[in-house]
């Protein structure tokens, strides 16, 4: 036992030496995945690219001059290039990728909401990037949305600047009512139709604002109304065929008393609330009642590069470390230098454990240097706790040489144990979570990743560092499970070559 372990420390030690004896791998080893990262920082464009946007229409409409008017409400979306009749050349710049998208605009929209109907705005785009895709979708119909929103304000604005001149004629029913209670209390029956008539063709000419109220209020009610219920409503108290037919039960018969001219009064305050109600209403906030306010639990915004950052770091200690790995094994092995240890004779547990500590060391230190470049140098977060990352790094880079031991055992020669090792940083990008959440993989084609220690070593970076968490205990044993797995097949594979020769 004490010869073993004294043989592992002296393989160790060679390792190291071999590496000193090599500065530039050192230097690629710490400064490379640090540089990497950094210049991906650097150029990483945090903003929303606006699309480069032809728009199609027919001639001498409407189109363009609303394009340009409202210009400053789709520009986060939009970039406007060029407003042409054209569709094939349209079509074609955008093949040449002079343009992002094309909106082919319908040629008769106002025809198409007379009859009751919206309008197709055809949206094309030439990207293979199915993410890129989504984003422009996304992009246009909300531009799209955009558009009809400022169009409806503007409309209301109209509407209700229109309704004000009604509103104004409201203020004339008062002198009407006045006439009308005068003449009910001097019993002149002409003059009670008389008054009664220009007091209901006065309500008839603010009809439509009170029109307008309903059906907003309506509309924010929610609910449809039965035709029974609408009969309802109109009897209601304040309603103007309430007040119409009471006018004209007023007009009809003798002897109105003044507590018909009072109810009358009470009704006709009504209306001018209701009135009021609607003239005070904001266009802007008709067209657009909601706004969003997404929050976080995070405790601060984590920026895409600082999101990608420790995935990076973890996919590049997991293919340092098999790399250096299987590269040991197969260099010891062609210089001849595993058949000396088994002259030696020195144990197959004892050449694995040496090579095991020394090149998880190196991983080691190489992750350490790369995360204290990222936190104080890129700015990655790091909210939680910092033994707990160190801990997780140091497992994380036992377990990339166990599984580089693995597939050094297994390969015949220097090639194949680098091409083994790429596979390995395939599997780890595809199927870790750096580049899809794991929820959007099937099962159980995203078990795959589990063989590879870069899918819990991403959720475990990401948790300490950006969430502030405790790492699930399911990543050490998967990092444990790695590691034994590595060295054990590596064990028998190579006692299984030494028996041979």
């Amino acid at each position: 036992m004490k010869h073993s372990i004294r043989a592992g420390w002296v393989i160790a030690l060679k390792e190291w030496t071999e590496l000193r004896r090599q500065p530039g791998v050192l230097v690629l080893v710490v400064l490379g995945p640090f540089l990497v990262l950094a210049a991906f920082g650097l150029g990483y464009r945090n903003e929303e690219l606006a699309l480069r946007t032809i728009f199609v229409g027919p001639a001498d409409s409407a189109y363009e001059e609303s394009i340009e008017r409202y210009a400053g409400s789709i520009e986060d979306y939009v970039v406007p290039l060029a407003f042409t009749q054209d569709f094939l050349a349209a079509i074609e710049d955008l093949r040449e990728e002079r343009a992002d998208v094309v909106i082919v605009l319908p040629p008769d929209p106002a025809e198409a909401v007379a009859a009751g109907e919206q309008s197709e705005i055809a949206v094309i785009h030439n990207s293979i990037d199915p993410i890129e895709a989504i984003g422009i979708e996304f992009a246009t119909e909300v531009a799209v949305r955009e558009l009809n929103a400022t169009i409806v304000t503007a409309t209301l604005d109209g509407l209700l600047a229109g309704l004000a001149e009604l509103d104004r004629s409201a203020v004339e029913l008062n002198p009407l009512i006045d006439d009308l209670d005068q003449a009910i209390q001097s019993g002149d029956e002409a003059r009670i139709v008389s008054s009664a008539t220009s007091l209901r063709v006065g309500i008839e000419r603010v009809r439509p604002v009170l029109d307008v109220f309903d059906s907003l209020e309506g509309t924010s009610a929610g609910s449809e109304k039965s035709e029974s219920d609408e009969n309802d409503q109109n009897s209601e108290p304040g309603s103007i065929d309430e007040l119409i037919v009471r006018l004209d039960d007023i007009a009809m018969r003798t002897g109105a008393a003044d507590s018909d001219l009072a109810v009358l009064r009470a009704d006709l305050d009504e209306l001018s609330r209701r009135a009021d109600l609607v003239l005070s209403l904001d266009a802007r906030v008709l067209a657009r009642p909601f706004f969003g306010d997404a929050e976080s639990l995070v405790r601060q915004r984590i920026r895409a590069e600082h999101y990608v950052a420790p995935g990076a770091t973890a996919l590049l200690l997991q293919h340092l470390g098999v790399v250096l790995a299987a590269l040991s094994f197969v260099r010891d092995e062609r210089r001849g230098i595993l058949t000396n240890y088994q002259v030696g004779p020195t144990s197959v547990g004892s050449v694995l454990v040496g090579k095991l500590t020394a090149l998880s060391g190196v991983v080691f230190l190489a992750g350490l240097a790369v995360v204290f470049g990222q936190v104080f140098l890129v700015g990655v977060p790091q909210f939680g706790s910092a033994p707990l990352l160190v801990l997780g790094i140091a497992a994380l880079s036992a377990a990339s040489v166990a599984i580089g031991l693995l597939l050094a055992a297994i390969s015949r020669n220097e090639l194949q144990a680098l091409q083994l090792s790429m596979i390995t940083l395939l599997v780890g990008l595809f199927f870790s979570g750096f580049l899809l959440d794991l929820d959007r993989i099937r099962q159980p084609v995203a078990w795959i990743g589990m063989l590879v220690p870069a899918t819990p070593a991403v959720e475990l970076m990401r948790t300490v560092q950006l969430r502030g968490s405790r790492p699930a205990l399911g990543s050490f044993a998967l990092f444990g499970l790695h590691a034994a797995l590595g060295v054990g097949i590596a064990t028998l594979s190579l006692r299984r070559r030494w028996r041979i020769t």
